[in-house]
């Protein structure tokens, strides 16, 4: 028997018809699993990938972006990452592009998109036609169910241009799903007129989305530390992890206090935080 599929657990119960009977790993270990497959009492199997808030060995991060990213925008893009990357050290474990990505048959013959086989269909099957923007609620769950997590798992970036919103807002700069993957639109911080400045306000918008993926800032933290508006956010006030209510005002402020304290991506309690959750 192969690690993969070592038994994780054995529910020694007196099954019902849908009750889980055994679970295997078939990605990851058993510290760090990445995909499962759970057997059900009525002989059914589901394949899902696992969701860890604590994951304590990074997975790749895929990033993604569609036709309206820019050739200026995707460079920032790829200099975050590589300030994450030095920032962070080996507790990424790499970065790939893919830009506009789609497979070769990503359409039916009626040119209706299929689903997760190009970033066109995860972006324009979930715009709201009435608002002319992107649910990211929904365009930022179906990465949970997208099948290549189950060959492939990683954390996934995904950047646009065309606004979006969640439920109940007019609208957010992004959204993201802790140990899966966040979704950006860059448009809103590019109306900042300072070429420079608008650079590493996106920049930091790119920290805190992904930061949220990796679960910042923790439980761990102090009660006093943390900012619980709309998820948890870090009251350092040189920290990309705070909360920015007002577009692009609380962004300018942040960048610029993130700047003067040396403009890493993140504070020393945020990154210590890290250092506790990857080091465990």
């Amino acid at each position: 028997m192969t690690e993969a599929e070592k038994e994780l657990i054995i529910v020694k119960v007196i099954p019902s018809n849908n009750e889980v009977v055994r679970t295997q790993i078939m990605r990851g270990d058993e510290e760090n699993p990445e995909v499962i497959k759970r057997v059900y009492s009525n002989g059914k199997e589901k394949i899902i990938r696992v969701v860890n808030p604590e994951r304590s060995k990074p997975l790749p991060i895929f990033v993604f972006w569609d036709e309206t990213v820019t050739p200026k925008q995707q460079a920032i893009i790829k200099k975050a990452f590589e300030e994450l990357s030095n920032f962070l050290g080996d507790k990424l474990a790499g970065v790939e592009y893919y830009g506009n990505w789609a497979e070769e048959n990503h359409k039916n013959p009626d040119g209706s998109l299929i689903p997760y086989k190009s970033i066109e269909w995860q972006l324009k099957t979930f715009i709201n036609k009435s608002r002319n923007q992107i649910d990211a609620s929904d365009a930022s769950r179906q990465m949970f169910s997208d099948p290549n997590q189950l060959t492939h798992p990683h954390w996934e970036v995904i950047f646009t241009n065309t606004d979006l919103f969640l439920p109940e807002t007019n609208f957010v700069i992004g959204a993201a799903n802790t140990d899966l993957g966040t979704i950006m639109s860059l448009s809103r911080l590019e109306r900042i007129k300072d070429e420079t400045l608008r650079g590493e306000t996106q920049k930091t918008e790119i920290f805190h989305e992904f930061g949220h993926v990796l679960a910042l800032p923790t439980n761990r933290r102090s009660s006093s530390q943390i900012e619980q508006s709309i998820g948890n956010h870090c009251m350092s006030p040189a920290c990309s992890m705070q909360q920015g209510l007002i577009v692009p005002d609380d962004w300018i402020k942040f960048t610029n206090a993130r700047l003067k304290n040396g403009g890493e991506p993140f504070c020393k309690e945020c990154k210590a935080d890290l250092n506790q959750k990857f080091d465990s």
